[in-house]
């Protein structure tokens, strides 16, 4: 951990970026976030800290913007076998003080000092910020509070000069004098007022704060941060072991995951409406299509539920950096109408498909015919072939795809498809991305 943290402060030093280390990060990576505080162009510290991150094996995964004092959060993951180890960093450039903490990070880097490799908040300021934290985040008491209690003790009137600065003269001194008398740095009565402070302090260092709040919301739904990918190809190629495996392995590096099994599910099962009983899953193929009017009612109809269903499911979790893993997915319908039991144009198919929202990445689980049917002989082996052109037909019409062997040993597949996912991320979001305001 202390390699990975000197690393990104070296190559943000070496890009012209100042940073300390806001508090011990106690744990390893996958339990807790590496705060840093930084100061100096954010379009110079993402690529650095990329660059250190790529050095041990960590790619980019996500990146999500805090609220509106330059803060943010970079995600990554390092691929092990079938599982993703996570790094984190919260870097905050809010030097003024106007973000969801109120802690001023020129004072903070302006009083950091080096120890063991890496340039650390000095005592004060980091019990400061440690405080706040808790407060904001409502925390329980945890041993980064018994530290800052103890850093608080060994210097107190370091700590109420650092503290005036986020919660004002008259709390500093009260949390001052307590650490001098051998009380907590933090107590349940405290946390009210300090809540109240906070949010004063980021209203009276800039008026605009609401504007610019609402501004970065307006961003997030034009630009959500979370990632959708399906999973598609015929019966056989390990499908939905993949999408359950892979939406195991990079749920730790979203806030929240959904998974998805061909739709998003709003709309009831139409054979639920007539009362009928759901069709043997392993006989696909056996039931007669609709009739053309009929099965053109059903096309609309599951169309509908993909359409209401990104806009009430997909999106509001990509919104709130969700991973969303689906299988087969619409075009399903396009490359598997008999599944279906639809007769319909595949040209009227297309065009539907195009309306709707199309994931980040699709992934295509193909293969040797002959092998896929020995799994799962539900479908001839023409069938098989047949579909298999299709999906590959349709590469240039469902946005970015990868195409996967299927056909090899499951931890081999679901290995595979989680290095294809967290490549075409971290192409996606090596880019810098905006100031969150002027």
């Amino acid at each position: 951990m202390v390699q990975v943290i000197a690393a990104v402060q070296k190559s943000l030093r070496d890009a012209g970026v100042d940073s300390a280390l806001l508090h011990d990060c106690r744990g390893p990576f996958d339990e807790h976030d590496v705060d840093l505080g930084i100061r100096g162009s954010w379009h110079a510290a993402w690529p650095a800290i990329v660059s250190a991150a790529g050095l041990h094996g960590y790619r980019p995964v996500q990146l999500v913007e805090y609220d509106v004092g330059e803060s943010r959060c970079g995600v990554f993951g390092r691929s092990e076998g079938v599982g993703v180890s996570r790094l984190a960093i919260d870097a905050c450039g809010d030097v003024r003080g106007i973000g969801w903490l109120a802690v001023p990070m020129a004072p903070l880097l302006a009083h950091a000092r080096p120890a063991s490799g890496i340039n650390r908040a000095d005592p004060a300021w980091e019990s400061t910020y440690v405080v706040a934290k808790h407060v904001r985040k409502k925390s329980p008491w945890s041993s980064a509070l018994e530290l800052a209690t103890l850093h608080a003790r060994a210097n107190p009137t370091e700590f109420e000069a650092a503290a005036r600065s986020v919660f004002g003269r008259r709390l500093a001194a009260r949390l001052a004098n307590r650490v001098r008398e051998g009380g907590a740095v933090l107590e349940d009565a405290d946390r009210r007022s300090l809540l109240r402070a906070i949010r004063a302090r980021r209203v009276l260092r800039t008026p605009l704060l609401p504007v610019w709040i609402v501004r970065r919301w307006v961003r997030r739904i034009e630009h959500p941060t979370g990632l959708w990918i399906v999973l598609a190809g015929p019966d056989g190629s390990g499908k939905s072991t993949a999408a359950a495996e892979v939406r195991a392995a990079l749920a730790p590096l979203f806030r929240r995951s959904l998974a998805l099994h061909w739709s998003p599910g709003v709309l009831p099962r139409p054979g639920a409406i007539a009362r009928r009983a759901p069709r043997d899953p392993s006989r696909p193929h056996d039931a007669v299509p609709h009739r053309r009017s009929l099965s053109m009612l059903l096309l609309l109809y599951h169309w509908l539920d993909h359409a209401i269903g990104y806009m009430t499911k997909i999106r509001p979790m990509l919104v709130r950096s969700g991973l969303v893993v689906m299988d087969r997915g619409f075009f399903d319908l396009l490359v598997d109408p008999r599944r279906y039991r639809l007769e319909v144009s595949p040209h009227i198919v297309r065009l539907l498909g195009r309306l709707l929202p199309g994931p980040d990445l699709t992934i295509l689980l193909l293969g040797d015919p002959t092998v896929l049917r020995t799994r799962k002989p539900e479908l001839e082996l023409k069938e098989i072939e047949r579909q298999q052109e299709q999906w590959q037909a349709l590469r240039g019409e469902i946005g970015a795809t990868v195409l996967v062997d299927g056909t090899r040993r499951r931890e081999e597949v679901s290995a595979s498809v989680l290095n294809a996912v967290m490549a075409c991320r971290s192409r996606a979001i090596r880019g810098v991305p905006r100031r969150s305001q002027p």
